[in-house]
């Protein structure tokens, strides 16, 4: 069983895979719209797929395009239209196969626990064995507050993938709620985020262990923002994170100290030597003190994207860059680093609206970026 997308965070403590039906053969766009997957261009491959699935005729074909389709618009963000796709892949299925797994996920995550689980059982009469079902079956489960089960379900997946972090974080939560032990969870959550810290759901967790349990708002901010600065806007609980972040920020402006135009200057000196050094964190926080000081400098904003951008935190480097031109819509050199990170982010169709902007203000550097667009596209 190939697993096509990451493992998704569904509610605070749960997550879960999405897998693919196999091979299509014999159609172009869907081999055009799994080479523009392999490169992060869901755009392109959510439109490849629907020119695919219109002209297929085969029913088995078509329940292989529409699963892929619905784990596209998933990664894109559109759960809703997601969970209907893969719906329509059941019923184009002769048998309850991966589609049947991947609908009863989005069911779940709609909090359609019943139809989940029913449809749940039907696949596992003919996949009696499968590691995610498994899963699945362990999140119902926690969901309706049966540790034991959650606990025996989640342990014997793990059992049969001990290496997989998203296992791992599952497995840590389902554990916290089975023994009621918060040192425990917290020390083998930090065990997993130095491992695995690309891993995003174990640290949201981690943070909402800090906030929720411990209350330590304190310690669970760094956790927030690590999660909203490297997903997108329409994931889960990013809006969760953000607002803890705002009402931190808004208590710490309270208490801060408004600086002065010389404090100011010395200290946009101070940061760019730090950025210079590479020392980019550093960076960071006097950027970011400035800005919160002075929203409206343009330097402060700009320099602080280039430092997320050299931490290869396209996501936060976007927004500062997205920053200085709210305040001048005409700066060439955040046009063109807004483009940059967009590259990055493999979203070339807005890396090309931004480029196209450019055009107007500078054309050399214009060329550039555009050239560069379409060498990451090929």
């Amino acid at each position: 069983m190939k697993k096509i997308i990451k493992p998704f965070c569904i509610t605070i403590f749960t997550l879960l895979f999405f897998v693919g039906c196999g091979k299509q053969k014999g159609d172009v766009e869907y081999k055009k719209a799994l080479v523009a997957i392999k490169k992060g261009d869901y755009i392109r491959s959510r439109s490849l797929l629907e020119k695919s699935l219109r002209k297929t005729v085969s029913q088995n074909k078509k329940a292989i395009i529409a699963n892929q389709l619905g784990i596209t618009l998933w990664e894109i963000g559109d759960l809703k239209l997601s969970s209907e796709y893969f719906r329509q892949s059941v019923e184009y299925s002769t048998n309850f196969n991966n589609s049947a797994l991947n609908y009863a996920t989005s069911l779940f995550y709609e909090e359609k626990i019943e139809e989940s689980e029913i449809l749940l059982n039907n696949f596992l009469l003919e996949n009696p064995n499968d590691v995610n079902a498994q899963v699945l079956l362990g999140c119902i489960a926690f969901k309706n507050r049966k540790w034991d089960d959650a606990y025996n379900n989640i342990k014997l997946a793990r059992e049969n993938d001990p290496r997989n972090p998203a296992l791992k974080n599952i497995w840590i939560i389902t554990k916290l709620f089975y023994d009621k032990n918060l040192l425990q969870a917290r020390g083998d959550l930090h065990h997993l985020v130095a491992l695995h810290p690309e891993y995003l759901t174990a640290r949201l967790n981690l943070a909402v262990l800090y906030d929720k349990y411990f209350n330590d708002k304190k310690l669970a901010l760094p956790h927030y923002s690590f999660y909203i600065e490297n997903t997108s806007s329409n994931m889960p609980f990013y809006q969760m994170g953000t607002e803890f972040i705002q009402k931190i920020n808004e208590e710490k402006k309270e208490n801060s100290p408004i600086l002065t135009s010389t404090e100011i200057d010395v200290k946009i000196r101070q940061g760019k030597l730090e950025l210079t050094n590479k020392n980019y964190s550093e960076a960071i926080n006097i950027f970011k003190e400035i800005v919160e000081s002075d929203p409206d400098n343009i330097i402060a904003h700009y320099q602080l994207g280039m430092s997320y951008y050299f931490l290869q935190r396209h996501n936060p480097a976007k927004d500062s860059f997205l920053n200085v031109l709210k305040i001048d819509k005409n700066n060439a050199d955040s046009l063109y680093m807004l483009a940059a990170s967009y590259i990055q982010m493999r979203d070339f169709d807005q890396a090309e609206r931004e480029a196209r902007k450019l055009l107007k203000i500078d054309k050399n550097d214009a060329e550039i970026i555009l050239e560069k667009i379409e060498r990451y596209r090929e």
